[in-house]
């Protein structure tokens, strides 16, 4: 192991010094023009003969050399593609996406916009003539999107005999019996007898909505809507919370855009750390 180490320093040694000479001689004496011309022919002649010696075998040597070249190139540039991609893809997940901002906002504005058209409402009812489907005090969730009445559906409209409870016009939900042209013919599921009115087409408000033909109800909530509503039977407790609630829909417009502008505040809050770890 020892002479091989000798051995293999000397040769280094060996090397090294030719090298320094051979370059110590070629800055001596490359000025000289006879001597560029002689080095410019012996470099002509050796790729010369190289590529006589490497068609003699069928350019192997060249195609070797070439296919190298090719390979580090195409993996210095797929890493390249790679590189830029991650790049490309970690600031697009740190940006804050307008969409995921705007996107919430929009569908909440627009469910904001079917419920204050009525285009999706829930009735109080307010009378028992329609049990057992829902009785009074119920919510009963009707729709104006597909109103297109016709016998058996139940419908919402206002009150013939112009009723009025908690200060408000009272109107009737029941059901269709008859339908002659625009004119239209009701009758309580609980009353023996039809209505003694007929209503046109036009004065229809709603339609329920139903789910395997039985509407969508909600069980004795509506009693909170309707202070005056046999008002002897609650409890002070009882009338706190209907006052409670009637405040929270007289101020439904004001708690709706204060909720949407502190989405907005937080949504903005949230992103700041994103550009924070963008920027480092």
């Amino acid at each position: 192991m020892i002479m091989i180490t000798a051995i293999v320093t000397m040769m280094v040694t060996a090397i090294i010094s030719t090298v320094a000479r051979y370059v110590t001689w070629q800055i001596s004496v490359v000025g000289d023009p006879f001597y560029r011309f002689i080095i410019w022919h012996i470099l002509l002649f050796s790729i010369a003969l190289a590529i006589f010696l490497d068609r003699r075998q069928g350019f192997k040597k060249s195609i070797e050399i070439a296919g190298y070249i090719a390979q580090k190139y195409n993996k210095t540039n797929r890493e390249g593609k790679i590189n830029a991609t991650m790049n490309a893809y970690h600031e697009h997940a740190q940006k804050p996406k307008l969409q995921k901002i705007l996107l919430p906002i929009a569908i909440t504005l627009f469910i904001a916009y079917i419920l204050s058209a009525h285009l999706l409402f829930f009735a109080i009812v307010t009378s028992g003539s329609m049990e057992p489907t829902f009785k009074k005090g119920d919510l009963v969730f009707m729709q104006d999107i597909l109103l297109q009445p016709k016998v058996g559906d139940i419908i919402i409209f206002p009150d013939p005999q112009k009723n009025i409870v908690a200060n408000k016009p009272v109107t009737v939900t029941h059901r269709i019996i008859d339908m002659k042209g625009d004119i239209i013919r009701t009758k309580g599921d609980n009353n023996p007898n039809a209505d003694n009115w007929k209503i046109n087409k036009k004065d229809v408000i709603g339609k329920a909505f139903v789910i395997g033909s039985k509407p969508v109800v909600l069980k004795d909530f509506g009693r909170y809507f309707l202070l005056d509503f046999r008002t002897d039977q609650y409890t002070e407790e009882y009338l706190a919370i209907a006052k409670t609630i009637q405040n929270m829909r007289t101020m439904g417009l004001l708690i709706f855009f204060v909720c949407l502008a502190m989405y907005l505040f937080l949504s903005i809050r949230d992103s700041r750390p994103l550009r924070h770890m963008k920027s480092r």
